[in-house]
């Protein structure tokens, strides 16, 4: 059972050490969506993020969102899924608006361009005036990375 411990110990330290993201500042937009904007992610670690997304719905108004994401690498190199949460505050179709948002998507990093794109899905759970659970956010995300 020791052996059993220290090997996956062992696993996922090698893992944590691949999966570090090759940039560390990322500045970008969010298309599609109901909540596209701009967006700026700052890699911590390699393996924990943080994003901030200044969103502007469909319907009027902004919403300033920030987001802890953890980073996995899949399929191939370049390649990481992202998952996390975090939550908005802001001004939807002239109501306030507050809630917690969730996030989970897939990025490349181009290797021979300092750029990434993305696709997530990003539900969000408004509280106060506009209480709603809005699940269909899906969008495209490019970033400049540096």
């Amino acid at each position: 059972m020791k052996k059993f411990f220290c090997l996956v110990a062992m696993v996922f330290l090698t893992v944590s050490a691949v999966s570090a993201q090759d940039y560390k500042w990322a500045v970008g937009a969010r298309f599609g969506g109901e909540l596209g904007g701009a967006t700026v992610k700052y890699n911590i670690d390699g393996v924990n993020a943080l994003e901030a997304i200044l969103a502007t719905p469909w319907d009027n108004g902004f919403l300033a969102t920030v987001l802890y994401e953890r980073n996995i690498p899949v399929i191939a190199e370049g390649f990481h899924m992202y998952y996390g949460g975090g939550g908005h505050i802001g001004d939807w179709s002239k109501k306030f608006a507050i809630g917690v948002d969730g996030i989970l998507g897939l990025e490349y990093r181009i290797k021979d361009i300092p750029l990434a794109v993305s696709v997530d899905y990003k539900p969000v759970f408004n509280i106060g005036s506009r209480t709603k659970f809005y699940m269909a956010d899906i969008a495209m995300g490019v970033k400049v990375t540096f």
